[in-house]
């Protein structure tokens, strides 16, 4: 597989067709997969998603802070300072 590494040091593989230019490219996807837990999971469960802040999920935490006891962010070490990726950590599902 191809790396980055010959552009800038970064060995994090190519995925151009993939990528997410923009942070509200991110929310249908996000809104999907919570649309889908909030139909699946049994009370007390839980739900880690992916989003880029910035893109409007205002609306989306809220949903989830109500769906949830407990909602919180987490940015991995292994994710760049500069990223605008974090994951949403939802515990507690109330059902």
């Amino acid at each position: 597989m191809a790396t980055r590494e010959d552009e800038d040091g970064d060995c994090r593989p190519r995925v151009l067709s993939a990528a997410v230019r923009a942070p509200e490219e991110s929310l249908p996807a996000f809104a999907a997969a919570f649309a889908f837990a909030e139909e699946v999971l049994d009370e007390g469960g839980g739900f880690v998603a992916k989003v880029l802040q910035g893109g409007g999920e205002a609306a989306l935490l809220a949903r989830m802070k109500r769906a949830f006891r407990r909602v919180r962010h987490a940015k991995p070490p292994a994710s760049r300072a500069e990223s605008a990726e974090t994951y949403l950590v939802a515990l507690g599902f109330r059902g």
